[in-house]
């Protein structure tokens, strides 16, 4: 399904909504990452340095994980 063609100002709202919602996945990843034991890890720094920055990397996925803590 096409979307329709969005003025400037939807356009910016939409933009406004997604880097909200990017900033609330951030905080999400840092919990979850702190719960599994994970956040000071290479990985987990990894995930939430890619998150705090615009950007899109094509090749950031998968996930490598060594499976070690802290």
């Amino acid at each position: 399904m096409a979307r329709k063609k969005e003025t400037k100002a939807e356009m910016e709202q939409r933009i406004e909504n997604l880097d909200a919602k990017l900033a609330q996945a951030y905080q999400i990843i840092g919990a979850l990452l702190s719960d599994c034991g994970l956040f000071e890890t290479t990985e987990g720094q990894r995930v939430l340095d890619y998150f705090s920055r615009d950007g899109y990397d094509e090749h950031f996925l998968p996930w490598q994980r060594s499976g070690k803590t802290g």
